[in-house]
């Protein structure tokens, strides 16, 4: 849970977020968003600028699309002008984090041998 100050600060960073600061590129069901905004830490104001965001309407409803291997089977490939932010981004979204953990040293400052 954030602070009562975060999330105030959070709360007014989001609603300087409007349609008039949003560019909105439309293609059937396809859109992408982009835009300005401003972002509040510690009582200072930051201008930021919005990624662009890509969108695809089903059943009537928008929902952002992020071209995971699933999304392409459902809906598939979106039109160029969505899929160059997705391809741009440079990660997969279908990748999975894969962590290495060495085994602890041994504690007794010798190597283990096997006589």
């Amino acid at each position: 849970s954030f602070k009562h100050e975060t999330r105030e600060e959070l709360k007014q960073s989001a609603a300087t977020i409007s349609g008039a600061d949003l560019e909105v590129e439309l293609e059937g069901d396809w859109a992408v968003t982009w835009g300005k905004a401003k972002y509040y830490m510690d009582g200072i104001e930051i201008p930021i600028t919005l990624e662009k965001v890509v969108w695809m309407r089903s059943g009537g409803e928008w929902w952002v699309y992020q071209m995971t291997d699933d999304e392409l089977i459902a809906y598939g490939n979106p039109p160029d002008f969505a899929r160059e932010p997705l391809t741009a981004r440079g990660f997969d979204p279908n990748a999975m984090l894969t962590l290495t953990v060495e085994p602890p040293a041994s504690d007794s400052g010798d190597a283990a041998t096997d006589e």
